[in-house]
């Protein structure tokens, strides 16, 4: 156990993790099932307590003696519980966690916009580099007109477009046409994807009734334009993974449409929608003109990410 003037920090087993949260606001990353699937139950938590009350948690990922954010988790890292806490007092906080870090060769962890100050890491020879996000508040759009007005004029006139070419939403999509179409989507834009993994959080996610997959459909054949999986946590919605027809999209603005139905019909059930990957030009874009605010985050690093020790464990996994 290490100890910084009144705060004291531990490693936590899975299911005291759990209790801590409950009654917390917190965002999904959070969630104990989605980072127990995302890290493929390789999830370790460390929390700080002053005498029997808990003060802030880490989260993370302890993969080939890298400690990282989980994949599909937009960031982990600190969360603080109290809001009371002054700035000095969050800096031992931190001090005291990192302390109690399981061993790892290399650190690379996304911290929640709601930790704002890295001084206390800075001390103990942490790296930081700051990340963009943009959250659109929704609340004052209930109808089509209303959310017309709110966004730009050139979105507007796109969004009319697509609207006038007859695509059909569709508020239930399989997870197999979802998957078919995310993994065409990866292929075209040349990135890579661990899709079995986001397979398992879209069956979970839906089957604890947070997730959808919804989309829009040709007027002609009924083929799939659009997907977007979204996740619904504490009346936020997470979008977390999109895919789409190329020859499509490069002619009409489908997310804006797809965006417009999710909030129609997920009226009163959400108050804000969290959007990932906000750091692509043309995507940051799309997120100012539907009025979206952007939010910073940091990443926290440290160590050699190609370290011996952690490649010698991969080579040793593969031979195993």
């Amino acid at each position: 156990m290490s100890k910084s003037e009144y705060y004291t920090a531990e490693g936590i087993s899975a299911q005291h993790y759990e209790a801590l949260l409950h009654g917390h606001s917190y965002p999904l990353y959070y969630a104990p099932w989605w980072l127990s699937t995302a890290s493929r139950g390789k999830a370790v938590y460390v929390a700080s307590f002053r005498a029997d009350r808990c003060v802030a948690v880490l989260a993370a990922a302890l993969s080939y003696g890298r400690l990282i954010t989980p994949y599909f988790c937009q960031y982990s890292g600190i969360l603080f519980l109290d809001e009371g806490l002054t700035l000095y007092e969050k800096q031992l906080i931190t001090q005291a966690i990192h302390q109690q870090l399981p061993k790892h060769t290399y650190y690379q962890v996304n911290y929640p916009p709601s930790y704002t100050d890295w001084l206390g890491l800075h001390w103990l020879s942490y790296k930081q580099t700051t990340r963009y996000n943009y959250i659109w508040d929704i609340t004052g759009i209930t109808s089509r007109e209303e959310l017309l007005q709110s966004i730009s004029p050139t979105l507007r006139k796109n969004l009319k477009a697509s609207e006038r070419a007859g695509f059909v939403y569709a508020s239930n999509v399989s997870i197999r046409e979802a998957i078919a179409l995310l993994r065409l989507t990866a292929s075209h834009k040349k990135y890579r994807s661990d899709f079995v993994l986001q397979e398992q959080l879209i069956s979970q996610s839906i089957e604890r009734g947070q997730g959808q997959l919804v989309g829009l459909r040709t007027p002609d054949t009924g083929q799939l334009a659009m997907v977007s999986f979204f996740v619904k946590h504490q009346r936020v919605a997470y979008l977390i993974g999109e895919g789409n027809d190329r020859a499509l999209s490069g002619r009409y603005q489908l997310k804006a449409l797809v965006l417009m139905h999710y909030i129609l019909q997920e009226q009163g059930g959400i108050d804000l929608i969290d959007f990932e990957g906000s750091m692509l030009e043309p995507i940051a874009k799309i997120y100012q003109a539907l009025g979206a605010y952007q939010q910073s985050y940091m990443t926290i690093s440290k160590g050699s990410k190609y370290s011996l020790a952690g490649l010698r464990a991969r080579l040793l996994r593969r031979k195993g």
